[in-house]
């Protein structure tokens, strides 16, 4: 997951450089658009932590109190955040091949737009949920030591 996020920095800026830098009047560099990601990670927390997971949670439970496919448990969290991940790439290539069957410069950079959107929201899923997980997951005596593995395990890209 880490290496398909910090490709993001390179493979998606390299795509910019074939696309319109201007909006409007409103231009800038291919680089510049890399801010998107922290921005939306700043707006999309808390739509994610008081309407979407809270309604998944509402429709994931049955009216005899048991819980369904739709309740959102870390695990099927992280599983969606990886599968939207995917879904990021997709739609990459998918601006790749239009950016390539028109002319240079012809196809707008804030085309990546759902791009950010999709990779932000996979970063919110994998990464909090997991984080969470291991914490409430390892015993009191061992939480540093079970968070410090996982920091490690992100800092490695695995």
């Amino acid at each position: 997951m880490q290496l398909i996020f910090d490709s993001q920095g390179s493979i998606w800026t390299l795509q910019r450089l074939q696309m319109d830098f201007c909006l409007g009047k409103l231009c800038t560099t291919p680089e510049t658009l890399g801010v998107l990601n922290p921005i939306l990670v700043i707006i999309l927390i808390p739509v994610f932590d008081r309407w979407i997971i809270p309604a998944l949670e509402y429709y994931g439970t049955n009216k005899d109190g048991t819980r369904n496919l739709l309740f959102p448990t870390p695990l099927r969290r992280m599983a969606a955040g990886m599968q939207i991940a995917a879904l990021s790439f997709v739609c990459t290539g998918v601006l790749q091949s239009i950016v390539d069957e028109r002319p240079p410069h012809s196809v707008s950079m804030f085309a990546q737009f759902p791009q950010f959107v999709l990779i932000t929201t996979a970063e919110i899923l994998v990464s909090i949920t997991g984080l969470e997980f291991v914490f409430s997951q390892a015993p009191a005596d061992m939480k540093s030591t079970v968070l410090s593995i996982y920091y490690v395990s992100i800092s490695t890209g695995e």
